[in-house]
């Protein structure tokens, strides 16, 4: 049997299945050629499940599915959750790999882990005085190709320089490169006038990598200023430009109304049947979802795919809910979490607001967190190691 004709092609925890069939099967779960492999093949899959943590307790975790049948092969040892729940939070995830926040340890405040493996690796923080608690967002991307590195993988950090100058419109960039275990500088992000929702962060590949951040939208800022409005900050890696995207006009719409409340979101959109990245903007306001991809950064021209209210998509019947969180997972699945508990999954399309007929939401599970504000994280299962230096859970 050609187990590296077989193996990459497989889920980690059914590679682990056959770990215990003979010995030979047992010694390829170390063979590095596998796990990249793997890895790379599983990238241009779909992510099958994902967790969701609330932000009121950032040490409880959920791992749900995306499907019934993603239950028998995507998954982890219990005792991998029970140290997460207990050793820190989760604040990325790419390939298999979980970026969180080490609540036990000043000096390595963050570390990458694979969950399926049962190994971590402890991180140093990116600035001399960074703390856990400053606003900042961590990107986590996987298998790069277009970067002079012997890493094949890179976390990036957007955040403040100090705790002195949390609140001012431009943000550090830097990398950590496992190989070299350093931070290095990649310019500043400049975000304007506004806060900046750090949580929901968009990456795409594209000339080098771009990452996307959605404002905030709250009516405090002065009307003649050009940040009046919310507004995306796109950030080019490789350049080190910032550039500032509208959002679209009806996207404003009621807004600043004091009798109503909003969300918005920025996610990667991919489109189904191209293939092709690019942002989405989901707007949700008194039940109602709309849904715009951008198709020109430079001409900042937007498409609207959905604008459906949730009772039309199945999200209830009589009693309205509250929406707990959204978001877009594998670039063309909407997933919502309802404060009745439960969780859905919604198929975006191109041409979704074409359509006479809005489609059903398809409930795929439930949730224990009520009305709390949730995150979500993509997950993939994949025997990913976390780079030289990682070692195993220790024993609970």
């Amino acid at each position: 049997m050609d187990f590296l004709e077989i193996f990459p092609n497989l889920p980690a925890k059914s590679i682990f299945k056959f770990s215990v069939v003979s010995k030979e099967c047992h010694e390829i779960l170390s063979w590095k050629l596998l796990a990249n492999k793997q890895c790379k093949n599983l990238e241009g899959r779909e992510d099958s499940c994902f967790f969701i943590q609330p932000k009121s307790a950032p040490t409880s975790l959920q791992l749900n599915y995306l499907c019934e049948t993603s239950k028998s092969f995507c998954g982890f040892p219990s005792a991998s959750l029970e140290f997460l729940s207990t050793k820190g939070s989760m604040i990325a995830s790419y390939n298999g790999l979980l970026c969180c926040k080490n609540l036990e340890d000043a000096e390595y405040p963050l570390f990458l882990c694979n969950p399926v493996t049962k190994t971590w690796l402890p991180i140093i923080k990116p600035t001399s005085d960074f703390k856990i608690d400053y606003p900042f967002s961590f990107i986590l991307v996987c298998n790069i190709d277009d970067y002079n590195h012997e890493d094949d993988y890179k976390l990036m950090y957007v955040g403040s320089f100090s705790q002195d100058v949390w609140n001012t419109n431009t943000k550090l960039c830097r990398i950590y490169w496992p190989q070299k275990k350093v931070w290095e500088e990649y310019g500043e992000m400049v975000i304007g006038s506004r806060s900046i929702d750090f949580g929901s962060a968009a990456y795409l590949k594209n000339d080098g990598g771009t990452i996307h951040f959605m404002s905030d939208w709250g009516k405090y800022i002065a009307k003649n200023s050009p940040f009046y409005w919310p507004y995306i900050v796109s950030y080019n890696i490789r350049s080190s430009i910032s550039k500032f995207l509208k959002i679209p006009r009806p996207a404003r719409k009621g807004i600043f109304d004091s009798d109503c409340s909003c969300k918005f979101g920025v996610f990667k959109f991919k489109d189904p049947r191209t293939g092709k990245e690019s942002i989405c903007l989901i707007k949700l306001m008194k039940l109602v979802f709309s849904i715009w991809i951008l198709t020109d950064a430079h001409s900042n021209k937007w498409k609207i795919i959905l604008k459906s209210r949730s009772k039309a998509m199945g999200l209830y019947d009589d009693l309205k809910p509250t929406i707990s969180g959204f978001s877009v997972i594998n670039g063309n699945l909407l997933v919502i979490a309802t404060g009745d508990n439960q969780l859905y999954r919604y198929p975006l399309t191109r041409d979704g607001i074409m359509s006479s007929k809005v489609k059903r939401a398809e409930l795929i599970g439930c949730h224990q967190y009520g009305m709390d504000d949730l995150c979500f994280y993509s997950y993939s299962n994949t025997l990913r190691p976390c780079g030289d230096g990682a070692v195993p859970f220790p024993q609970q």
